[in-house]
C-alpha cells in the first residue's frame, strides 16, 4: 500500500480528459478526495470522480457547471465541505454545493444553502486591487483592503491557517502582507526576480511554524521565505546552463523595497525582467509530512524535488528525446541552500553522431510520436495530489487537458 510519503511519482498516464474547450485555470481537489473539479476559460465548472479513474473505463466528467458565464478564473472549495466559490472575469461569484454519492448514483448539484454552522469568509482579491471578505452565509461584503495599484495587478495569493495574515503577490512581483485581524499591511518588499509572482503557498514544514511561504516566479524558480523575517531560506530552480554563476547570485537574493510611484512610472521594471513571466512555475505541491516537492510551469514539464536527497529529483512529465540529460545539485550558502537541475554535459564527436544520425532519426520519430500523446503540449497551469484510489498526480493545461498520473 503506497502512502504520500513512500510515493515517487512514475509519469505513466493513468487518463487524458479533454472535455473542456479552452485553458484550464485551476484544479481543486475535494476535502474527503472523493472527487476533483476543473475550471476553464471555456466558462465551465466540471466534476470528475476519482474513484473511476482507477478503472479501465471511458472518463468523463460526472457533471458539468456552466451557469455562470465568462472565463472562469478561479475556483476554491468552501472549507471542510463539498460546496465549490468559483469566480470570472464578468466580475460574479458563484457558490454552490455538489451532492456526491460515491455509489453508482450520479452527482448532481444545487444553490444549496450552507449550514449554520459553517462561518466561512470568502477572500476574494480583483484587477482593481481590491481584496474583499465576502460573508457566504449572507453573500455581502464583511470588509475589505485596497493594496496600492501602482505595484501591479494581484496575481497570487495566501493566508496562514489561523486566518492571522494574508500574502498577496502582484504581477510587478511585490509582495505585501496584510494583518486580517486589523486590515492592514504591514509590510512590502519586491522578490529579487522582479518577475510576475505566479503562484503563493504554505509550506507545511512544522519548523517553519505557519510563516513559511513557497513563492513561484519568473526564471524556472521556486523560493521559501520566511514572511516574519522577510528572508529567504531555499531554492529550487531550474538552469540551463553552469549553475556556479547563479550560486555567485544567492548572496544578493535578498528582499528590497518596493519603488516609489515615481520610479515605476521611470521603467524600474524593465522589458527584459517582466518577459521573465515566459519561463515560469505555475503550479506548485507541497504535502505536508513528505519529504518532497512538486512543480510544473511554461515548460510543459512536471518535476519531482526531492529535498533530502537532491539527486533522487527527477523530471515525472515532459522529457523530450532531444532533450539533455538532467542532473541535480545542492548547494549551501551562508543563509540560502539551493537546489538546483542543471544540464549534464556530455561531450561526442561530430563523427560518431553524424554515422548514427540516420538511425537515430527514424527511432526518434517513432518516440516523439508517443510523446505527443504523453505529454503536456502547452503551459501546465495547475496540479493536485489525490490519495483516492492511491496516490495519483493531477495536471492540468493552457490547452484544455487535464492529465492523471501514477
Amino acid at each position: 500500500f503506497r502512502t504520500l510519503q513512500s510515493w515517487k511519482p512514475e509519469g505513466t498516464l493513468v487518463a487524458h480528459l479533454a472535455e473542456h474547450k479552452a485553458s484550464i485555470t485551476r484544479i481543486c481537489l475535494a476535502p474527503d478526495h472523493s472527487f476533483f473539479a476543473s475550471c476553464s476559460d471555456d466558462g465551465s465548472v466540471k466534476i470528475w470522480d476519482c474513484a473511476r479513474l482507477e478503472r479501465n473505463v471511458t472518463n468523463r466528467s460526472r457533471l458539468t457547471y456552466q451557469k455562470q458565464g465568462g472565463r472562469i478564473k478561479c475556483m476554491t472549495f468552501i472549507e471542510n465541505t463539498h460546496s465549490i466559490a468559483s469566480a470570472s472575469d464578468n466580475g460574479s461569484i458563484h457558490i454552490f454545493r455538489v451532492e456526491f454519492k460515491p455509489v453508482s448514483t450520479i452527482p448532481k448539484y444545487d444553490n444549496g444553502n450552507l449550514t449554520a454552522e459553517s462561518h466561512s469568509m470568502l477572500l476574494v482579491a480583483t484587477t482593481g486591487s481590491n481584496i474583499y471578505a465576502i460573508d457566504i452565509r449572507t453573500m455581502s461584503i464583511a470588509w475589505q483592503m485596497k493594496n496600492k495599484s501602482s505595484f501591479g495587478v494581484i496575481t497570487a495569493m495566501v493566508a496562514d491557517r489561523r486566518h492571522t495574515w494574508l500574502l498577496i503577490g502582484t504581477s510587478r512581483g511585490i509582495l505585501t502582507l496584510f494583518d486580517l485581524r486589523f486590515h492592514l499591511p504591514l509590510r512590502t518588499w519586491v522578490h529579487p526576480s522582479k518577475s510576475r509572482i505566479s503562484r503563493l503557498v504554505l509550506h507545511p514544514s512544522p519548523v517553519g511554524r505557519g510563516r513559511w511561504v513557497l513563492i513561484s516566479t519568473g526564471r524556472n524558480e521556486v523560493s521559501v521565505w520566511d514572511v516574519e523575517r522577510l528572508e529567504c531560506s531555499e531554492i529550487y530552480a531550474v538552469r540551463s546552463n553552469d549553475s556556479r554563476a547563479f550560486v555567485h547570485a544567492l548572496q544578493q537574493y535578498k528582499a528590497t523595497d518596493p519603488p516609489t510611484d515615481n520610479e515605476i512610472l521611470q521603467a524600474a521594471f524593465t522589458a527584459t525582467e517582466t518577459n521573465l513571466s515566459d519561463s515560469s512555475i505555475r503550479a506548485i505541491m507541497c504535502p505536508a509530512d513528505c519529504h518532497y516537492l512538486i512543480t510544473a510551469g511554461t515548460d510543459r514539464k512536471i518535476r519531482y524535488w526531492d529535498y533530502q536527497n537532491v539527486e533522487n529529483s527527477s523530471v515525472v512529465l515532459g522529457q523530450e528525446p532531444e532533450d539533455p540529460k538532467q542532473r541535480y545539485v545542492f548547494h549551501k550558502g551562508e543563509s540560502i541552500v539551493a537546489r538546483i537541475e542543471t544540464t549534464a554535459v556530455t561531450t561526442t564527436s561530430k563523427r560518431s553522431s553524424s554515422r548514427s544520425g540516420s538511425s537515430a532519426a527514424a527511432g526518434n520519430t517513432l518516440i516523439q510520436q508517443r510523446m505527443l500523446l504523453h505529454n503536456h503540449l502547452d503551459a501546465i497551469n495547475d496540479l493536485q495530489i489525490t490519495e483516492v484510489p492511491y496516490p495519483m498526480l493531477i495536471s492540468g493545461d493552457r490547452d484544455g487537458v487535464i492529465k492523471v498520473l501514477t
